[in-house]
């Protein structure tokens, strides 16, 4: 045993010379005395010398871990599974696990915190914390509460932070228990076997000693995650929401619900959509929920206050029954992406369904956007963006506008003029020659070298509207 004091290492010898060399555990009594657990039994620092205790029932066995009581007494991890409680150079009581865990569980290490309340670690995955409220090491006099650390199974060490986190390292894993008796998922993975000793640092880290993966620091940031209360470890979440004062969470076998404390709870809607894929989840802006589906179902729109459930499909107008996204617009019109094309839905009605016979190349829409003029820009898997005007005409935003190139929307290559009206009465100025066109005209007057331009994908003319053609893109700023 070393003490380390103004820089200097300084080695503690023993009273017995060449014994107590493997140590295990340290702990502080009220009045500053140093305990010491080793292989050889529990000692006591005096006068810079390591002093046993000489006791049958401990010394020559292996002492695992120490805590101090309330009442100022040293509790001791043996080896023998037993737990032995001293004072004053006499062991009070050696004390069996059955008077804490009814599992049969075997008491493998222990410590104290703060308040001197006792925590028990175990061979398997129980935890118990004792608060002594007598002298008395019966039972009468104490209260035992005991927590199942699932994580942390076969515990070599406890630890309890200034906060009252209870840090558990077991030989199967890793578990960290707040106050309020709750798990907290570490997110570290399978590198967490064989852990040896956790701590928690100034900054919130936890440091783990592994014997298989050496020292490893866990920073969890700002995050907590409710999957261990909520039972979502090692599930495949497709969306997430919150409304009518319940969590909501979209599986591909159905949509899960939660209260505020993450307890699963059942209603009207959840149990309407056992076993359905639940793909997306939307709340508008009066509360309700909509769940975008992979089933003849369609997409639901569930009332929070009323529990009213409707459903959108192609029964009553909507092309697909793929839902990837929902997306309430300004006006209160949901715009609803599919594998199939883009739906606007107003009140309890399909009012519009988009598909490839209104210019969507690629009809999967992914995600939905709404532009500060109002115009609803859609995601698509394969063609870049959509743009939706509000007087419902639709153009592809290809992925060459973000290369750097401008899309000519005049058909510059026309060459005719309009003699009728023209179905749009827009003016605008052409990109190619900079020159302005009024209404009805469709050719540019300086119309480029066609070495100069390059082409890509299809449009509707601006000018004319004429029917899909290519236009030209002419590289700019």
């Amino acid at each position: 045993m070393f003490v380390y004091e103004n820089g200097v290492f300084t080695a503690v010898p023993c009273t017995k010379k060449n014994s107590y060399l493997s140590i295990r555990d340290f702990a502080e009594g009220r009045d500053g005395t140093i305990y010491v657990a080793s292989t050889s039994g529990v000692c006591r620092v005096r006068s810079g010398l390591l002093v046993p205790y000489s006791n049958p029932y401990i010394t020559g066995e292996t002492a695992y871990a120490l805590g101090i009581d309330r009442y100022g007494r040293l509790w001791c991890a043996m080896s023998t599974g037993k737990c032995a409680v001293m004072q004053d150079d006499r062991v009070l009581a050696m004390l069996d696990a059955e008077l804490f865990f009814e599992d049969g569980s075997v008491i493998s290490c222990l410590t104290s915190d703060r308040a001197n309340n006792i925590y028990l670690g175990t061979d398997g995955s129980t935890l118990a914390k004792v608060v002594c409220s007598g002298q008395r090491l019966d039972g009468t006099a104490f209260t035992v509460q005991t927590y199942e650390v699932t994580d942390a199974a076969n515990h070599n060490r406890v630890d309890v932070t200034a906060e009252g986190d209870i840090l558990v390292s077991g030989q199967q894993g890793f578990a960290w228990v707040t106050t309020d008796g709750t798990q907290r998922d570490p997110h570290t993975g399978t590198s967490t076997d064989a852990v040896n000793c956790a701590a928690l640092d100034t900054e919130g880290n936890v440091w783990l000693a592994s014997s298989n993966e050496g020292l490893i620091r866990y920073s969890p940031g700002c995050f907590a995650s409710p999957d261990l209360t909520a039972g979502l470890a090692d599930m495949d979440i497709n969306a997430m929401t919150a409304a009518g004062g319940r969590y909501y969470a979209a599986v591909n076998q159905g949509l899960l619900a939660f209260d505020s404390d993450w307890q699963p709870v059942s209603n009207k809607l959840t149990q309407a959509l056992a076993g359905i894929h639940v793909q997306s989840l939307m709340t508008d802006s009066r509360g309700r929920l909509w769940c975008g589906t992979y089933s003849e179902l369609g997409l639901v729109r569930y009332d929070t206050g009323s529990g009213e459930i409707v459903f959108f499909n192609q029964s009553n107008g909507l092309g697909s029954t793929r839902i990837r996204v929902a997306f309430e617009l300004r006006d209160g019109i949901v715009a609803v992406g599919t594998q199939d094309g883009l739906a606007l839905i107003r009140g309890d009605k399909v009012v519009a369904f988009y598909d490839k016979d209104n210019g969507l190349e690629t009809q999967s829409i992914l995600c939905i956007a709404q532009a500060p003029d109002g115009t609803l820009l859609a995601g698509s898997a394969g063609s870049g963006i959509y743009a939706l005007a509000q007087d419902g005409t639709a153009r592809s935003r290809n992925s060459a506008t973000s290369r750097g190139w401008r899309t000519v929307w005049c058909c510059a290559y026309c060459r005719r003029r309009t003699a009728a009206a023209p179905l749009s009465a827009r003016a605008d100025t052409c990109i190619i020659g900079r020159t302005g066109l009024s209404a009805g005209w469709t050719v540019c007057a300086s119309v480029p070298a066609r070495s100069s331009i390059s082409t890509s994908g299809t449009e509707s003319c601006d000018c004319c509207r004429t029917a899909a053609f290519t236009p030209w893109i002419r590289r700019g700023s």
